[in-house]
């Protein structure tokens, strides 16, 4: 089982930007007596409240993209145990949406357990020892203290949050992040194969840090990813990054004493974990299935942009109303708009009569508002974490979950671009001439099969 996109992204704002802390967190006090102190204090901390944004901001071809995270995190140090609540803003076409989330990681006897909650989704998952994530990375800030020449002490203090805080500015340089963070922590930023180690190596991280003058504790870290994320080739699909920043602001220490899963949030999680493995969980997964035939209508070719369900096949964009008709109903507890006003966009849940979920984008194509059930489905989403069984969707070719690797490449040839997350290969084949046309496909590695796929064209 993949862990969740939103897990991943939290884990690049959570752990990313308390490594980054280490490498630019005083007779008088200079950027490498300030490091020093600042990392001397950090292995004695116990717990952190604090809360960690994320932001992106791009333009393709006059169209705008936001996407914004906001959370409040709390950490508990030598347990390695967290819990975090938030928001994430996603912004396109003129339309708005907000998904709420609620994540921990918490140990339960001699095990680690993950609790993720968002859009109405309530999922558990043990986790192995291994793959546990650091809530405080303190060998990362022993090794990058030692990064102090990249970095200066401005002549001004700043007050940030009330506290008078040096300020130290300065830049990580790829090479040196390579050279300081682990495979595994960077396995867990979803770095270790996302970027050429060339290009890593070029590129540069501006970093601005607030340390507590009396305390000689981090109070915030920000870090501007705009340039390194030029230089991931945006420029190639007509995209213009015009902001990427990632900051982490620490508010209390050692305040918390434990923490604890809400009893609702237990009682209604559903144990990922339960099912076995070596593809025991594939076979639940897949035994109710029914047996459905990849339709002569469906074309061979993933730019064709077309979708199987069960017996019919469409071609996005479609109305919604074709889904109604196979018995979807909009999950109502996904929706922040019940209307889309002239070319806007939207996601929103809908199931069918078994209980399985897919995700749509819908949009409004036209020249009025419109309520969501008049619009057209732009895109289609489906994933093993919401199949039940009873429901088949297939992509151009017969793609669909469980497809292997191969039968996916023989169908699409190579893929414009593969990034890695953890546990799960992502591949995206896209047209470089609009960031609305493209089809993207989540395998997990241990058993080399589509665990998500989804496709879209919001074009007429």
């Amino acid at each position: 089982m993949r862990k969740s996109k939103v897990y991943q992204v939290i884990m690049v704002t959570t752990i990313g930007t308390v490594c980054v802390l280490a490498s630019g967190c005083g007779k008088k006090e200079t950027s490498e007596s300030i490091l020093k102190k600042c990392y001397t204090n950090v292995k004695e901390i116990k717990s952190a409240e604090g809360s960690s944004e994320i932001n992106i901001d791009m333009e393709q071809s006059g169209n705008r993209i936001a996407v914004n995270m906001l959370m409040d995190t709390k950490l508990l140090n030598r347990s390695n145990e967290i819990s975090a609540e938030g928001e994430i803003k996603v912004s396109a076409l003129g339309s708005e949406n907000t998904m709420e989330f609620d994540l921990y990681q918490v140990k339960e006897e001699d095990q680690y357990v993950q609790y993720i909650e968002i859009m109405d989704q309530c999922m558990k998952e043990y986790v192995d020892m291994d793959a546990v994530q650091q809530a405080f990375p303190v060998e990362s800030f022993e090794l990058m203290k030692e990064l102090y020449k990249e970095f200066e002490l401005s002549d001004k203090t700043q007050k940030v949050d009330g506290k008078e805080c040096y300020e130290i500015k300065g830049k990580i340089r790829g090479g040196d992040f390579v050279e300081l963070v682990d495979e595994k922590m960077l396995e867990s930023l979803g770095l270790n194969e996302m970027f050429d180690e060339t290009v890593l190596k070029e590129m540069e991280f501006p970093c601005e840090i607030a340390v507590d003058k009396k305390e000689m504790i981090p109070v915030s870290i920000r870090m501007d990813m705009k340039d390194a994320m030029e230089k991931m080739g945006l420029s190639a699909f007509q995209i213009d990054m015009k902001d990427c920043y990632m900051e982490q602001k620490f508010h209390k220490f050692d305040t918390v004493e434990k923490i604890e899963v809400p009893k609702e949030i237990k009682e209604k999680a559903q144990d990922m974990s339960t099912l076995g493995e070596n593809g025991e969980r594939e076979k639940e997964i897949h035994k109710n299935f029914p047996e459905v035939e990849m339709s002569s209508d469906l074309a061979a070719n993933w730019d064709s942009y077309m979708v199987q369900i069960n017996d019919m096949v469409f071609t996005l964009p479609c109305d919604y109303s074709q889904l109604q008709t196979l018995g979807f109903t909009l999950d109502q507890n996904s929706i922040t708009d019940t209307m889309l006003k002239p070319e806007q966009a939207t996601i929103a849940f809908a199931y069918d009569q078994y209980g399985n979920q897919i995700i749509l984008d819908l949009i409004n194509r036209t020249g009025e508002d419109l309520p969501l059930e008049q619009c057209m489905v732009g895109g289609i989403e489906a994933s093993d974490t919401f199949l039940k069984g009873g429901l088949i969707v297939m992509l151009p070719g017969g793609i669909q979950v469980g497809s292997t690797k191969e039968e996916i490449l023989n169908a699409y040839g190579d893929a414009a671009s593969v990034e890695t997350m953890a546990d799960t290969e992502i591949y995206k084949w896209e047209d470089s001439n609009s960031f609305y046309k493209n089809c993207d496909i989540f395998i997990e590695t241990e058993t080399g099969k589509a665990e998500s796929i989804s496709i879209r064209n919001y074009d007429k």
